[in-house]
C-alpha cells in the first residue's frame, strides 16, 4: 500500500478521488475502487454532481461519471503544464486554475484566458471562493479577488508593517485563514490581523504543513501532530 498524496470530495458527488501513486474514485456505496488517470493529483473542483475538474502535475483533466463506475475523462490541450491549485468562479461557472505559467481562466466556452492584475500576469498559490468571489493568493501582489472574472480588489496581508506571502486561503465568515511565510495568520478582509498563531498563544509549534476549517472548528497539522 502507497500512502495518500491527496483526497477530495463532495457531499453530492457518488466518489472520494485520491492519489496514491495513481488517480483513483472510490465509489461511496459500493467501495469499488477504478483507476481515473496517472499523474499526480494536487488538486480538484465539482462543476456539477456528475462532473470534476482535476488538477494534475502535467495536465487539467475533465472528469464526468457515466455510471457503473465508468468516466468519461477529457484531458485540456491547453493546459500540458504543470497546476497546482483550481476552484469554480461561483457566478460565472469559470475555472481559475494556478500553473507554473500564471494564473489562467477556463471558461465554460473551453476557452482559456490569462488572468491578470493591472495587465501582468499574475502567478498564485492557491485559489478559494466564497458565495460571489474568487479569491487568489499570489506570489508578490497580495490576495487579489475577482468577480465575473475581473480583478475588482487587492488585498495585502501585512504582520509587523510587513507585507507576506500566503501559500494557503480559506475564505470562512467574512476572514481569510491563511497559512503564510509567517506561520497561521488570520486577517480580516482589509489585510488587518485578527490574530496570529503561534508558541505564545499555547500552539505547539510554529512549523505548521496545512489546516482546514470544519464546522467552525480549526484544524492545523504541524510537526508534533494534529491540533
Amino acid at each position: 500500500r502507497r500512502p495518500l498524496q491527496s483526497m477530495f470530495s463532495w457531499p453530492n458527488f457518488p466518489y472520494i478521488l485520491f492519489d496514491d501513486g495513481q488517480v483513483k474514485a472510490f465509489n461511496k456505496k459500493s467501495g469499488k475502487i477504478t483507476v481515473v488517470s496517472t499523474g499526480s493529483l494536487k488538486d480538484a473542483t465539482l462543476i456539477d454532481e456528475k462532473t470534476v475538474c482535476l488538477a494534475l502535475n502535467t495536465n487539467i483533466c475533465i472528469m464526468r461519471s457515466e455510471g457503473n463506475d465508468s468516466f468519461k475523462k477529457e484531458l485540456s490541450p491547453a493546459f500540458k503544464i504543470r497546476t497546482y491549485s483550481i476552484e469554480k468562479a461561483p457566478i460565472t461557472n469559470s475555472v481559475f486554475i494556478a500553473t507554473s505559467g500564471g494564473l489562467k481562466i477556463l471558461k465554460e466556452s473551453m476557452s482559456v484566458e490569462h488572468a491578470t492584475f493591472k495587465s501582468e500576469l499574475m502567478f498564485a498559490n492557491d485559489i478559494t471562493v466564497d458565495s460571489k468571489s474568487v479569491y487568489v493568493s499570489t506570489k508578490n501582489k497580495g490576495i487579489l479577488v475577482y468577480q465575473n472574472d475581473i480583478a475588482v480588489e487587492q488585498i495585502v496581508p501585512e504582520l509587523n508593517q510587513k507585507a507576506i506571502e500566503v501559500h494557503k486561503l480559506v475564505v470562512h465568515n467574512n476572514y481569510l485563514y491563511t497559512l503564510s511565510s509567517e506561520g497561521f495568520v488570520v486577517f480580516d478582509k482589509k489585510g488587518g490581523v485578527v490574530i496570529q498563531l503561534n508558541k505564545v498563544q499555547g500552539f505547539s509549534t510554529n512549523r505548521i504543513f496545512d489546516f482546514e476549517i470544519i464546522d467552525n472548528q480549526i484544524w492545523i497539522s504541524h510537526s508534533k501532530g494534529i491540533q
